[in-house]
Formats: structure tokens, sequence, C-alpha cells
């Protein structure tokens, strides 16, 4: 009898996560002007955009220059990315904001779990994308171009930088080739504050998304490991071709997770 309680429990838990993710519209967020302080918006109404503005609320990233519009690609991805067997151990989100000027610190690393921003620095865009502001992207060897959309942020090495850190490109035709070109997370010499005072913005890579060498080492330790680190820019082509901003997809991978969550509770507690 206390076990078929307990299934009714469970069924009628996840009837009721179902049904409320069903027939809800994704709204798309009012763009906000990234280099200004950014208000966090109404709240939402679906489960999952309400996890995303609690998230964007609690992290107090509204604060950081971090746009609400490219914050909620990057946790649609990631849970996309979730349902496909990804990230499952480690709650860290990374998001470089090419939207935001070269000269503005538009790295962020979130923990998610936590609801803080560990980390905010500068990063470097590939030589070929372009000056102050990354507008070209390219997933082709040789084209000294930054790629856009999701990565594993992957094992730690030392190489003729320092330390730095392997990527693994998760979308194909659009960042696949990262390895192939040797994409990586490393420092460099010319991703600093006097660097930009000299030329209004900062040095650029090979495609690689350089950081600064007073911050490399803690921000590489914290994110290597197979942790998500999204790319990001409101270029047309990646938003046309990119299977990893699907809504619907993702709320319904956020809604079994939460049923399983809270079906280990009950039997925690049972």
């Amino acid at each position: 009898m206390k076990n078929q309680v307990v299934l009714v429990g469970l069924f009628l838990l996840f009837f009721s996560y179902t049904t409320f993710g069903q027939d809800l519209a994704y709204h798309q967020p009012v763009k906000q002007n990234a280099r200004k302080t950014l208000d966090p918006p109404p709240p939402p109404e679906s489960s999952l955009q309400s996890h995303i503005y609690n998230l964007y609320h609690q992290s107090q990233l509204y604060k950081q220059h971090l746009s609400y519009d490219v914050f909620e690609k990057a946790v649609v991805g990631f849970y996309n990315l979730k349902a496909e067997g990804l990230f499952t151990e480690k709650e860290l989100l990374t998001i470089i904001d090419f939207t935001q000027p070269s000269s503005e610190e538009r790295l962020y690393i979130i923990d998610l779990q936590n609801q803080k921003l560990l980390h905010r620095s500068l990063v470097a865009h590939g030589k070929n994308t372009g000056d102050i502001y990354a507008t070209h992207f390219s997933n082709r060897v040789g084209s000294l171009q930054s790629s856009l959309g999701f990565y594993k942020a992957s094992e730690a090495y030392i190489g003729k930088y320092g330390l730095s850190l392997k990527l693994d490109g998760l979308e194909t035709r659009i960042n696949d080739n990262a390895r192939k070109r040797a994409v990586v997370m490393h420092p460099a010499d010319y991703v600093n504050y006097q660097f930009i005072r000299d030329n209004q913005r900062l040095g650029r890579s090979f495609g690689c998304p350089a950081i600064p060498y007073e911050k490399h080492k803690q921000i590489i330790k914290t994110i290597q490991g197979n942790t998500c680190l999204f790319i990001y820019q409101n270029a047309t082509s990646y938003l046309r071709n990119t299977e990893k901003l699907n809504f619907d997809k993702a709320e319904q991978a956020f809604l079994r997770e939460q049923v399983l969550l809270h079906a280990n509770q009950m039997a925690s507690v049972l």
C-alpha cells in the first residue's frame, strides 16, 4: 500500500510538471543595451523562463553588463546539451559575449548551482573577426577568425603561452573544427588594459579566445574538465544554423530534471 501511494504521488508530480510545460509560448525578451546597467526584465511565465530569470537576478548579472537575451540563450543551450549527456557533473556556464566591444570584460563564468558570478574578464577575438567588435566568424582552418556557438572546455595543458585549455566545438559546421584549428583558450600579453589604452581595443588572436595572464590560471582551473562554454554574437548565420537554441526541447529537459530531483527527494524522505 505504501509503494502504491508513492507511485501515485510521483505520477501526479510528473503530470503537473508536463502539463505546466505544454502550450507555453516562447516570448523572446527585448534586447538590452549591453553597455549599460541592465535591469532584469519582469518575471516570465514558463518554468524554464522563471528559472532563467531567477538565475539572472540572483547572480546579479544585470549589474555586470550581460544582457538577459544572451544569458537566456546560453542557459537554453546548456539544458539542451545536458539532455545529450553533456555537462552533468559541473553546473558551470562560461559566456563570451561578442556583442560587446573588446575593450570591455565580456567573459563571464557563472556557477548555476549556487547562482553566483565567479569570474569576469577581458577576452580577445580573432585577427580576421573584426577590430573593436567581433563581426566575422568562420569554422575554416586558416581563417584566423573566431567561431561562435557551444563548446566543451576540456583538458588543460602547458603550451607555448603557459597554462592553456583545449576546446571541443559541439556544433557541426559552426565550430566543430576547433581541435583541427588549434582553437584553445590561452593567455596573451595583448589582453590587458594597457593595450586598450594604447590602441582603443585589445590585441587579436588567430581565432582563440585569449585571456589576460593575470587571470588565466584561475579561469582555466575553474572551467577545465568538461564544462560548457558559449561564444555568442547575434549573427544571422549562426542563429539560422544552430540547433542548440531550441527552447521547447530545453524546457522539456529542464522539466524532466526537476521531476527526477523531486522524485529522489521524496524517495529519501520515505
